[in-house]
């Protein structure tokens, strides 16, 4: 796929301070899918009276119906919102306390596994920092050679430690896909070095050892970053706890928000199919791919930070990430309609890619769907081209003018006809300039399915608590990956499943990079300079719940968001202003967004004149738009509403350079099939 970089400006965003997180705690993020989804039983496990259950429950609805309220407060970073998550965390806990595993709850082996694998290496690397810590604090007391002999003997067992730490690290970084697991070794090889070098010396002296003690420091500081993050993602790997963190309520907040999208996303289609070609529609339309090392279009000579790996909740808030992320967010809605789906792996010989004869053992792995299962059939769809794989002949215009397809590919078909990959431009896999790998029906017959399962979605407090919902506030947060990995190799095709690490990396990222996520954030902490209220937040939070227009809906919000240039030129008169030079940045940058999701919003309201004006004058100016490729290809939407199909073809090629290239030029391809061209 392609990777040029836009020539978009970005306004600077001013870094938020973010909380440190507490070393050991339980953090939980997103889950995955399941074929079948458990709710267990009822039956509320409480030790007190009647009253007190009563009291209990009732507390427990009220933090769910916050859960759903939280456009009326800002919940990031520093906020009040932020506090909300704490106390609901609390509340929860105390209605879980006396509380037990619902019967339909069983660990998972895999996460298990990971829990154990993660534990014993943070309990070693736990061991190790306090003999280092011991090291730096030796002191040569009345007996030197007793005290060098102790020196002596320490430094023997913490070598055999270290071997042990690197031993228990590589099968980790293995099983997580976090690389940064295996280069911890990089410390502990520098960490050896040092003693290896000490053992040299002869006659080690109180000046010798203290010497070493002083150059140990930065090894010693390094180490315990290195620990206290290693515990730290080893506490967010337990499953089996009935114990609530703030950050469990972010996942249960994510579940809550994609319900509610899940919910009037699909429209009125009652066929699952449907459904589902709707939900990956939708998440098209807001989910914009951008190039992780370039998340923002930075023009070329600016440096640009890296997009971290996110969180769905995270990417349906920016509206933008990486293809996985969208394909992640594909699957926790499908997953909230009670839909399973899960993403489709090759692995191809490097050499069929025409390599040297040296890298025969070479293999490529490549994601090249994702697979929902229905009607035992497992139906595919393209997050990286944004489109569905049509059966055969099966484009057509809609009755609005917008292209459709009456069928879609399922995977047994595409094994038995390799057409279905031709017309996807999938025979020949650009993995590079320099590497194109064929992909065949061949390689689709023995495909592996990754899970897009999370600690949260396995765990037994989410079991137990989605026991307990039920009406309006009904959703899924339990995932039972046993029943999942029971069902899956029954579909033709696929040959294995195993977890998708995407989310494990994820949540490594996120402790590592959680100040650039806060940074990412910073637009909607930004208030209204006349109303002081959040107004992005709140029309983002609205735009989920289906809540879009109207005095009270997210479009009324996002236009209150927007600071116009009058107003701008008037604030910087103030001292406040003139003292925050980023200020004028940030609100320009807060406009654009608000300006993109009004266009946003009046297309999903079929607001078509209304969508053009914002769009229309966003895409006039280029250079103040970071939204730059999704505009166009929004307008090539409406374009096709309104039957206008050379418009469309303009803008669709209007994207040219950027990461949705490739799948707009497929949809001009099936667009001129619908047609008859």
């Amino acid at each position: 796929m392609k990777h040029a970089i836009s020539s978009i400006i970005i306004y600077p965003v001013l870094l938020f301070c973010f909380i440190a997180v507490l070393n050991g705690c339980k953090k939980k993020d997103s889950g995955g899918s399941a074929i079948q989804v458990l709710t267990g039983s009822t039956e509320v496990h409480s030790g007190g009276d009647t009253e007190n259950s009563q009291r209990q429950q009732d507390a427990f609805d009220r933090e769910f119906e916050m859960l759903n309220s939280l456009e009326e407060t800002l919940c990031i970073t520093d906020s009040p919102g932020a506090e909300r998550l704490i106390q609901a965390a609390d509340r929860l806990n105390n209605w879980i306390r006396d509380r037990k595993p619902e019967d339909a709850w069983k660990p998972d082996e895999q996460f298990t596994a990971l829990e154990k694998s993660a534990a014993q290496a943070a309990e070693t690397a736990r061991k190790i920092l306090t003999m280092l810590t011991f090291f730096q604090e030796f002191e040569i007391d009345g007996s030197s050679v007793k005290s060098t002999d102790t020196f002596e003997k320490e430094r023997k067992e913490l070598s055999d430690m270290l071997a042990q730490f690197e031993a228990q690290l590589n099968p980790l970084a293995a099983d997580t896909g976090v690389a940064a697991f295996a280069a911890f070794t990089d410390i502990v090889v520098s960490i050896q070095k040092r003693f290896q070098g000490l053992a040299a010396i002869k006659n080690l002296n109180a000046a010798g050892i203290k010497a070493f003690a002083k150059q140990l420091e930065q090894e010693t500081a390094q180490f315990r970053n290195a620990a206290e993050t290693l515990e730290h993602y080893a506490s967010e790997l337990r499953t089996e706890e009935l114990f609530v963190q703030p950050s469990d309520v972010d996942y249960l907040k994510q579940c809550t928000w994609l319900r509610n999208i899940s919910n009037w996303a699909c429209g009125d289609k009652q066929e699952p199919l449907e459904r589902v070609k709707n939900l990956f529609d939708w998440t098209v339309c807001n989910i914009e791919i951008r190039n992780p090392n370039n998340p923002f279009g930075t023009p070329v000579g600016q440096e640009a930070e890296p997009l971290p790996m996110q969180y769905p909740w995270q990417t349906l808030v920016l509206g933008f990430g990486t293809v996985w992320d969208r394909a992640w967010v594909f699957t926790e809605l499908l997953k909230q309609q009670r839909i399973d789906s899960c993403l489709l792996l090759v692995e191809i010989s490097a050499a069929q890619s025409g390599e040297q004869e040296s890298a025969k053992d070479v293999k490529l792995q490549f994601i090249w769907a994702v697979g929902v299962f229905l009607d035992n059939e497992v139906y595919l769809f393209s997050p990286v081209h944004g489109l569905p794989f049509p059966a055969a002949d099966s484009a057509v215009l809609a009755a609005d003018g917008s292209l459709d397809f009456k069928n879609i590919a399922t995977l047994s078909a595409v094994i038995k006809d390799e057409k279905l990959l031709r017309q996807m431009n999938l025979h020949q896999l650009r993995l590079s300039e320099e590497l194109v790998v064929p992909l065949t029906a061949e390689h689709i017959a023995k495909t592996t399915a990754l899970l897009p399962a999370q600690p949260e979605a396995v765990s037994s407090r989410m079991c137990l608590m989605q026991a307990q919902l039920s009406g309006s506030q009904n959703m899924t947060l339990y995932t039972n990956l046993k029943e999942m990995r029971r069902k899956i190799p029954e579909f033709e095709g696929i040959k294995t499943v195993e977890l998708w690490k995407y989310p494990l990396r994820t949540k490594f990222e996120q402790i590592v990079l959680f100040r650039r996520t806060a940074e990412l954030m910073t637009p909607f902490g930004i208030p209204n300079p006349k109303r002081n209220d959040f107004p992005l937040w709140t029309g983002r939070i609205l735009y989920f719940k289906g809540n879009i227009s109207g005095q009270e809906g997210a479009m009324t919000h996002y236009q209150h968001a927007r600071v116009p240039d009058r107003d701008i030129m008037e604030y910087r008169s103030r001292a406040e202003f003139r003292n925050n030079p980023l200020q004028e940045g940030l609100f320009r940058l807060v406009t654009m967004y608000a300006s993109f999701w009004l266009g946003t919003a009046a297309f999903e309201t079929q607001s078509t004149v209304a969508a053009k004006d914002f769009l229309e004058r966003l895409d006039k100016e280029p250079h103040r738009n970071a939204w730059n490729v999704p505009t166009k290809y929004l307008l090539g939407r409406i374009a096709e509403r309104e039957k206008r199909y050379e418009d469309a073809f303009k803008y669709y090629e209007g994207t040219a350079g950027s990461l949705s290239a490739d799948g707009n030029q497929l949809r001009i391809t099936f667009l001129k099939e619908a047609m008859g061209k």
